[in-house]
């Protein structure tokens, strides 16, 4: 029973940058419900929610305009 608190602990402590994570990478947030798959098999809802992210598509931004040139003084 100690090590399911550890394996709780372990998900309640990386919800929060899962969920950052997706959001930055333009993906759908609810993704991180599969987390909870950890507390049967430790790590197991992690490398679902990473093999998740390896297979979808990510968008695509526009590069960055070139800065103007500084002028020298």
């Amino acid at each position: 029973m100690k090590n399911f608190w550890f394996d709780l602990l372990f998900v309640v402590l990386t919800l929060w940058p899962c969920v950052v994570l997706l959001r930055r990478l333009g993906l759908k947030v609810h993704m991180v419900a599969v987390l909870l798959f950890s507390l049967v098999i430790p790590l197991l809802g992690h490398m679902l929610l990473a093999v998740y992210m390896a297979t979808q598509p990510w968008p695509h931004f526009p590069a960055l305009p070139k800065p103007q040139p500084r002028v020298k003084l």
